[in-house]
């Protein structure tokens, strides 16, 4: 969430409802604070599998340029109302967490339309209580829009999206893989016409 907490839902008590029903608000089923918002989620078969959790990790990404990865097993055991998972910083905010097995690859990009490329293992793991490294440097007035964790980099492709809906498919190879915190390469050039990434 907002605030960096983690809760854990069954998905079996998930409420069934019909194609077109409009869903049920996650603050009826959680007891998420008032004034936070879900920020991102996943699914996750094996979290109570200790060998699977002992060798995974959450990736976190805030929009300031900060990731932090954590053993998954730290996450197993989540009370009702929440557990902290990240330390936010005054003005920054959760972008997005990934699920990976310590050998992927991380993909962070800005408004402006660049993309750093770096190595799961330029990330040591650290505790649920910790903000994390930079892992985007950022211009002024810029922020880190999203995430993604690729195992495999043979066949995989990037899709970036820009605010007025154009869209861009390049092959991952086309990102020079580098140190955690560079200011990554142009994956998008921003224009008046195609709006902010």
């Amino acid at each position: 969430t907002d605030k960096g907490l983690v809760y854990k839902l069954k998905v079996y008590e998930l409420p069934n409802d019909s194609r077109n029903s409009k869903g049920r608000a996650l603050q009826n089923l959680l007891e998420i604070e008032p004034g936070d918002a879900i920020r991102a989620y996943m699914a996750c078969k094996n979290l109570d599998d200790p060998t699977f959790a002992a060798s995974h990790y959450l990736v976190f990404a805030t929009r300031d340029g900060l990731v932090k990865k954590t053993q998954l097993s730290e996450y197993a055991r989540v009370m009702s109302k929440g557990k902290k998972a990240i330390v936010i910083r005054e003005g920054d905010r959760l972008v997005g967490v990934q699920l990976t097995d310590g050998n992927s690859e991380i993909l962070l990009a800005n408004r402006a339309g660049r993309a750093v490329r770096f190595h799961e293992s330029a990330l040591r793991s650290m505790g649920r209580v910790s903000a994390g490294v930079r892992g985007m440097s950022l211009e002024p007035g810029n922020e880190v829009v999203g995430m993604i964790t690729m195992a495999e980099i043979s066949d995989n492709s990037v899709l970036v999206l820009s605010q007025n809906g154009f869209g861009k498919c390049s092959p991952l190879g086309t990102y020079r893989l580098t140190n955690r915190g560079a200011k990554g390469v142009m994956t998008l050039k921003v224009t008046e016409k195609t709006g902010e990434l």
